[in-house]
């Protein structure tokens, strides 16, 4: 009786498969979800980017804030543009 041996990595698939479609669905929701994160990151970026530097919160710092907001989130063309507003305050030049 070889039928055992056939059919066991057909469930082992479509249950990869479903974990996969629950990470996909929860990281679409997490995405919706954190607009309001990037609003508030946004916000909060531009704020002290206009403020005096301070010898612990250079440019350099808050350019690495602002890049990780734009590589971890989804970011409409507005969020893009107002991020690379900051990146011209703090002198960020296009690579």
């Amino acid at each position: 009786m070889s039928r055992s041996g056939g059919a066991q990595p057909e469930p082992v698939n479509n249950k990869a498969a479903n974990n996969m479609n629950r990470k996909k669905t929860a990281c679409a929701s997490q995405r919706l979800n954190a607009s309001h994160v990037v609003e508030a990151e946004l916000e909060h970026l531009d704020w002290a980017t206009k403020q005096p530097a301070q010898r612990w919160l250079d440019a350099v710092y808050w350019r690495r804030r602002v890049l990780a907001v734009k590589c971890g989130f989804e970011l409409t063309d507005l969020q893009v543009m107002r991020l690379e507003k900051i990146l011209q305050r703090l002198g960020h030049s296009p690579e």
